[in-house]
């Protein structure tokens, strides 16, 4: 939308999301050349919006086996600033999802980016996605620091067994903590690999609100 809105074409944004609830929710890790390649095609400075230039990611195996990964253009971004600087002069309709029969006579083109299911798009036959969690830490200088348990900045209830596990390793994935857990397996046939029907629905009802 930046880089169209001073062109010939007449561009609008719909976010269902009202715009004081406005949020990015995908992750803010980037490649950092191809995000400096792309603010440059609307005259902005990637390195404004720059939170954390990679340099190793420290990991530690359940075996206690340890080693580093060298990180060339991994790094974290202030992604809604960016975006949110990206929209400010741009028209964007916010607290609303329209259905395609709405507006597909309005407008020459759509482009379809609303979250892991795309509206617009035909459903896929097999599908499924992995629910995630997201913590955004807000903190002022000195409340962290390398004895910070976790505990301190999640509610003890969440943790469970986990409270004592160190930020500071957390953070360099020193934790110990198994790096994934396929959930999603209990939810399909361990045969077939299809969707158990116990988890999904090709039809969205009371139970299956989510399609």
């Amino acid at each position: 939308m930046a880089r169209l809105k001073d062109s010939e074409h007449d561009v609008t944004g719909y976010e269902r999301m009202p715009s004081e609830r406005h949020d990015s929710i995908c992750a803010w890790g980037t490649i950092k050349k191809e995000l400096t390649d792309f603010c440059k095609k609307t005259g902005r400075d990637f390195n404004d919006f720059l939170i954390h230039d990679g340099k190793e990611m420290h990991v530690k195996m359940n075996d206690n086996v340890k080693f580093d990964i060298g990180l060339k253009g991994l790094c974290t971004y202030n992604k809604l600033g960016l975006i949110k600087d990206f929209i400010k002069d741009c028209n964007v309709i916010y607290g609303k999802a329209p259905r395609l029969a709405e507006i597909e006579n309005d407008y020459d083109m759509i482009v379809d980016c609303t979250g892991f299911n795309r509206s617009y798009l035909p459903k896929m036959e097999q599908d499924f996605y992995l629910p995630t969690y997201e913590y955004k830490v807000e903190y002022e200088n000195g409340v962290l620091n390398k004895k910070s348990t976790l505990s301190s900045i999640i509610s003890q209830t969440e943790l469970q067994n986990k409270s004592d596990l160190l930020v500071n390793e957390m953070l360099s994935h020193q934790s110990g903590l198994y790096p994934w857990i396929p959930f999603y397996k209990e939810t399909i046939d361990s045969i077939s690999k299809f969707p158990l029907s116990d988890f999904y629905s090709k039809k969205k009802t009371i139970n299956f609100p989510l399609l």
